[in-house]
């Protein structure tokens, strides 16, 4: 299941401040004025998550009343918002973003901005798009009053893995041997019966104390089965 959202987020420009963007320093004559530290792409970014899976936003788990995320870095309260979307159930499918702002150029730091943003997200660099433009002088940003960021966030339900699959799958039969329960009826339904067969045998023999490696004489009849155990 895939679940969209919208993020978007401004900051005026003032001076005395850095210029944070993607969890990046940018080189600049002024920065974002904020409560934290004002980074407007990873705001952007926040919310759009937030928004696909209906959580509220930024403002919402980080106050800008509270004393605690004063100055706060960006992409640390990014990485509380991944959090909260896994525990939800989610995780980040692909991010696509765009920067609005005069100045400065920001082309030689998308790279970097799109790097910082996966490694928070748990995601490769590929599922991560930052793009910039201008208003060419029109708005407040084309005045240089400040910077916007929009982003969008395609966030995709967890799956079990085949191994976690067939693990439970195993457990089921290993518990049904133990109860004197014939097994064979279940076997039919299962999508994995095989491979949960053998695990459930390599479990009963583990359970028992025995060396199944020694027993089977080699490292396991199925790789998926020995994966069970060594996890």
């Amino acid at each position: 299941m895939f679940r969209i959202g919208h993020g978007y987020d401004v900051h005026k420009l003032v001076e005395g401040r850095k210029l944070i963007l993607g969890g990046v320093e940018i080189p600049h004559t002024v920065g974002l004025l904020g409560h934290s530290d004002a980074d407007v792409l990873a705001h952007a970014v926040m919310d759009a998550m937030l928004g696909a899976l209906a959580l509220g936003d930024i403002g919402h788990l980080f106050p800008d009343t509270a004393d605690e995320f004063e100055g706060a870095d960006s992409m640390v309260l990014m990485a509380e918002v991944v959090k909260v979307c896994r525990e939800n159930g989610y995780t980040v499918g692909n991010i696509d973003a765009t920067v609005i702002a005069q100045a400065p150029k920001l082309a030689p730091y998308i790279t970097a901005m799109r790097e910082s943003i996966a490694k928070v997200c748990g995601t490769d660099v590929s599922q991560i798009s930052v793009k910039a433009t201008s208003e060419e002088h029109l708005g407040f940003t084309g005045v240089k009053l400040g910077i916007s960021a929009h982003a969008v966030a395609l966030m995709k339900r967890h799956k079990k893995s085949l191994r976690t699959v067939i693990r439970s799958q195993a457990f089921v039969i290993l518990f049904l041997w133990r109860l004197r329960v014939d097994h064979r009826r279940i076997l039919g339904i299962l999508p994995y019966a095989g491979d949960a067969l053998l695990a459930a045998v390599l479990l009963d023999i583990a359970f028992a104390g025995c060396d199944y490696l020694a027993v089977f004489g080699l490292q396991a009849e199925s790789e998926l089965a020995g994966l069970i155990l060594i996890d």
